[in-house]
């Protein structure tokens, strides 16, 4: 989902667009699987499939609590 995002309504044919989405999201959800993939292989020295696990679990986490937040904060308006 972005700013320039944009959904018809199936019953009513209205158009609809969120009204500002911060750009915040993307930084975390990029550092949320970078920061764990980059400590699990070079700090803790994983090989890379345990380090790709870890990536993708921190990475999932965050993912399905920015589906909750965005449920909870995300306006919209009719375009």
């Amino acid at each position: 989902m972005s700013n320039f995002s944009k959904w018809s309504c199936p019953q009513c044919n209205t158009l609809i667009k969120p009204k500002y989405l911060s750009s915040k999201a993307w930084v975390i959800g990029f550092l949320s699987v970078t920061l764990p993939g980059y400590y699990a292989i070079f700090v803790l020295k994983k090989a890379l499939l345990p380090t790709l696990g870890v990536a993708f679990s921190f990475g999932l986490i965050t993912y399905l609590i920015s589906l909750i937040y965005f449920y909870k904060t995300t306006r919209f308006e009719e375009v």
